[in-house]
């Protein structure tokens, strides 16, 4: 195959001189002509083009999306559990439940842009905002972890 498209190296014949030479040969190192992987363009992405994260980006979305079942799980349990009587533990605790419905909804939208690849800023920030409400859960910590990846694979998302 002449075509230099990036195939197999294979043995091929100059057109010019007749001798056998590599596919990728550019020039004949017989006679120095010009061979057809000279002349054809390189039809690959080089490393530097690659998204090699869409897997680091997907593993964060099922991890935010692990948290968002959780924590509305836990929200509509929690707020269901606690009739409302006028006690403030009672109303602390339906207040806490509140925060976790909206902490998993926060973590819905970071799930889903990292899973889309787009919108950077606003997936670190629903997952912040997401953080946050749910620190009176403690679980808060988890989501800030997922802050720090999202962070550290920006680069990952399609600018």
């Amino acid at each position: 195959m002449e075509d230099g498209s990036g195939g197999d190296n294979f043995p091929v014949t100059c057109k010019n001189c007749g001798s056998t030479i590599s596919q990728s040969d550019k020039h004949c190192k017989y006679c120095g002509a010009t061979t057809a992987a000279a002349a054809a363009p390189v039809s690959y992405a080089t490393y530097g083009d690659i998204k090699y994260s869409s897997g680091r980006l997907r593993s964060l979305g099922i991890q935010a999306l692990l948290w968002a079942f959780f924590a509305i799980i836990i929200g509509f349990v929690v707020f269901s559990a606690s009739e409302p009587d006028g006690s403030p533990f009672t109303d602390l605790m339906r207040m806490t439940s509140i925060l976790a419905i909206l902490s998993g909804i926060f973590s819905i939208i970071t799930a889903i842009l990292a899973f889309i690849r787009k919108g950077f800023a606003f997936a670190l920030t629903a997952c912040i905002i997401s953080s946050v409400l749910a620190l009176p859960l403690i679980f808060g910590i988890i989501g800030l972890f997922v802050a720090y990846k999202l962070y550290k694979y920006r680069n990952d998302f399609d600018q």
